[in-house]
């Protein structure tokens, strides 16, 4: 199931008012830690009612982890728009593509120290994790020409996965500093015994 409630039309004024309640939130998060923090302190921070909270996010668990659902469509869209025959290769265009078409911002920044340093919102991150699988599981049983459920999509899948948060947290680590096309290929080239390229027997 998806995270975020369907995306409305907001107006100047809804945009900002959804921005502060979202910045109100991840600092009261990385401040006081996720579990300790309500709905209804979020909303009386930001200075709105919980009912116009609401509007905006289903739950503060919507907060936490923003617009990932979206970026999470675009990220496979582009996937699928992967140029190269290589499967390492095309993974990676996609996430430098995502990565200009994206960039960090501060709280996208908050957002991942939360996930990474507190207990209750690591436990919602794989869950997370889960969702991504899958999703990256539709593209990978295209490339390899196998089900989508069968045990080789599903390896590969989490392989790319599990590489793809090793980057992310290397990259947080690096305050950004670091280059995401060379940790990524730096990653591939450390499982390079790995080919799912080649036929599983």
């Amino acid at each position: 199931a998806g995270m975020t409630q369907p995306r409305r039309k907001l107006n100047a004024r809804g945009r900002r008012t959804k921005r502060k309640i979202e910045r109100t939130a991840i600092d009261l998060f990385a401040s006081r830690g996720y579990e300790q923090v309500t709905v209804t302190e979020i909303a009386e921070q930001a200075g709105v009612s919980r009912r116009l909270f609401s509007h905006y996010f289903a739950s503060k668990r919507e907060v936490l982890f923003g617009d990932s659902d979206d970026y999470l469509a675009r990220f496979v869209d582009m996937l699928f728009a992967a140029q190269s025959p290589d499967l390492a290769d095309a993974f990676i265009e996609a996430l430098v593509e995502f990565s200009r078409n994206f960039p960090r911002s501060e709280i996208d920044v908050l957002r991942a120290g939360i996930l990474r340093s507190q207990p209750a919102a690591a436990a919602l991150g794989r869950s997370w994790d889960a969702e991504w699988r899958s999703a990256v599981g539709s593209w990978v049983a295209v490339r390899i020409g196998s089900p989508p459920n069968s045990f080789e999509t599903r390896t590969v899948a989490a392989a790319l996965s599990a590489l793809r948060q090793v980057v992310a947290e290397e990259l947080y680590d690096s305050e950004g500093r670091a280059d995401l096309e060379d940790l990524a290929r730096r990653a591939f080239a450390l499982v390079s015994f790995w080919n799912p390229s080649d036929p599983v027997s």
